[in-house]
């Protein structure tokens, strides 16, 4: 079974990388020592995302990890995260010019994204508390060799992948050698990697967006100059988001038991046209995971929330490259059954019920181009009862890309 995940997952990636190859070469050729967030890498790493979080990678937990040990032990794994980060290093040392020019503006680009990843990673392992299919411990999701693996990749692809697209095929080839050994190795399930993997792609996209803001080369300026997409009639965006669900959410009471959201996180795409500069339409399609306590004991696994909304988005600019915006959706979600064993005996079921709901919320967008901006969300939701006596409402935070057209 592993063998054929590890197969399907490669797969994947050799379909896909062609795309992210090529995002790195026209960026090399078509803006010089300049950098600017790829929408290919940016749909790569939240489909990524979107697809490893919609996997069943429990599979029973600890009882299957300990009844199926792993058959493998190899341990390249833990070298091969960093090869691409040691040989971008090695590379620039030894004199061969990067698309960064000076050392502490790279170190500023590098630390930044693995901030990120760090952070994104090591959050969303307490959060979900997944055990490894070993039953070693609950930090299973995400991968964090995969992340590690994926970011340094995209470093390296992003310094020298316009040289020459064999660069990059080797850089995402030794961040997938890692990925699949930490599958092979039985530390991880298979949608654990792949979050992984976009966790690393996504995170060096904004890492180096950010250093962008305080590293914008004369290139950079005359790029951020309008005119901008956003300002045309008609004009249209797409991109993928990530929030965080702030505590009790989810809260009431089911049956005579107190039920609560610890956390939670949500993650999807979005698309939104508008009519004139200031007025559109968009929808997002997206799923929430949110950790469950249940009279004061923590769901092993998280109660899933599945939703589709449409509805008037409005913006208008503030300062430079940034501008504000309000939008509200309605919609319609259903939650997927969740168990949480109280005791050996006794089981509560939620989940399994559908409703409407609505969301709405303030947005910062920045314009790292003019084809392409950053998002800072803030939501209010409101949503059907996941189970009788139980309310979903409450407040999140998130980021997410678009790409403007």
């Amino acid at each position: 079974m592993k063998q054929r995940e590890s197969c399907i997952f490669i797969a994947l990636l050799l379909c896909i990388l062609p795309m992210v190859v090529k995002a790195e070469v026209l960026v090399g050729d078509t803006l010089g020592k300049s950098f600017a967030i790829s929408p290919y890498k940016v749909s790569v790493g939240g489909g990524l995302v979107l697809a490893g979080s919609l996997l069943d990678f429990d599979h029973g937990g600890r009882q299957l990890g300990e009844n199926c040990p792993s058959a493998f032990s190899y341990k390249a794994d833990e070298v091969l995260r960093f090869v691409p980060a040691v040989a971008l290093v090695g590379m620039k040392a030894f004199g061969m010019e990067s698309r960064t020019e000076r050392w502490s503006e790279l170190i500023v680009r590098s630390v930044a994204s693995t901030a990120i990843m760090g952070v994104s990673v090591e959050g969303t392992k307490r959060l979900v508390g997944r055990v490894r299919p070993d039953g070693s411990d609950d930090r299973s999701f995400p991968s964090g060799h995969s992340a590690t693996a994926f970011l340094t990749a995209s470093l390296f692809a992003k310094e020298y992948g316009h040289l020459s697209p064999w660069y990059s095929v080797g850089a995402y080839g030794v961040a997938t050698s890692t990925a699949m050994l930490r599958r092979v190795n039985n530390h991880h399930w298979m949608g654990d990697v792949m979050v992984g993997a976009g966790i690393g792609i996504l995170s060096a996209e904004l890492g180096y967006a950010l250093a962008d803001m305080f590293y914008a080369s004369s290139d950079n300026k005359r790029r951020l100059r309008g005119p901008y997409p956003w300002l045309e009639q008609p004009s249209s965006m797409a991109g993928v988001y990530m929030k965080y669900l702030l505590p009790d959410a989810i809260e009431g009471v089911c049956g005579d038991l107190r039920v609560r959201s610890l956390f939670g996180y949500s993650a999807g795409m979005e698309a939104s046209h508008f009519f004139n500069p200031y007025l559109g339409f968009g929808g997002r399609l997206g799923i929430t995971s949110s950790q469950i306590e249940v009279e004061g004991k923590v769901a092993e696994s998280p109660l899933d929330h599945v939703t589709f909304m449409v509805g008037p988005q409005f913006r208008t600019p503030l300062l430079g490259c940034f501008y504000a915006g309000i939008h509200i959706h309605g919609g319609y979600g259903f939650y997927p059954f969740t168990e949480v064993p109280l005791s050996v005996e006794k089981t509560l079921l939620l989940g399994g019920e559908k409703g409407w709901g609505y969301e709405g919320g303030l947005s910062i967008t920045y314009l790292t181009r003019k084809d392409v901006s950053i998002n800072l969300v803030a939501d209010y939701q409101s949503w059907s009862t996941p189970s009788e006596g139980i309310d979903n409402q409450g407040l999140s935070i998130g980021l997410s890309a678009s790409w403007s057209w």
